[in-house]
């Protein structure tokens, strides 16, 4: 128990607690989120290789770097068997935890390295607010939408170069 709670105080005083930042695009808020929980999920989603939509990159930064032992390669495998089951967008599996709890050590370099690329993304999208909204508008005007939505985003460690945040269809 001590050992989870100490893994779990080191999860959220690398990367902060689940903070987001709203961003009002003129008839859509953009919630831009830093949830450590969902970024470590993510990188364990595209290690794990579950679907035939995860990302390489990760894969091939895990190789070149030696993260994996037998162990970590055995929780990817439950992780993948999990995320088969359950599919996107249905929570968390029981077993999850203990995943997320296992890997967040070890993704925390790569976390903490990438943390300033993050930060960057979201101040370009804060100084592209001006230029986005108008165009917002008018699709929002066109769709007829009554009450804007928001769409949370979360901003995540690129393992591939210094970059972060959403990838391109296609991108390997």
């Amino acid at each position: 128990m001590r050992t989870k709670l100490a893994i779990i105080a080191l999860l959220f005083s690398a990367t902060g607690f689940a903070t987001s930042k709203s961003v009002d695009l003129g008839g859509l808020v953009l919630s831009v989120s830093h949830a450590p929980t969902a970024k470590i999920f993510h990188i364990l989603d595209q290690l794990s290789q579950w679907s035939v939509y995860t990302q390489k990159e990760y894969e091939r930064w895990a190789e070149k770097t030696q993260l994996l032992d037998q162990q970590d390669r055995e929780l990817l495998k439950q992780h993948a068997e999990m995320r088969k089951k359950h599919g996107s967008g249905h929570g968390f599996a029981n077993g999850e935890r203990d995943i997320l709890l296992h890997f967040a050590p070890k993704l925390q370099p790569l976390l903490r390295q990438r943390q300033s690329a993050i930060v960057v993304l979201e101040q370009q999208l804060v100084a592209e607010q001006a230029r986005i909204a108008p165009l917002v508008v008018q699709l929002v005007h066109f769709a007829e939408v009554k009450d804007p939505p928001t769409v949370t985003a979360f901003l995540v460690a690129n393992a591939k170069s210094t970059t972060a945040g959403p990838k391109r269809t296609g991108d390997a």
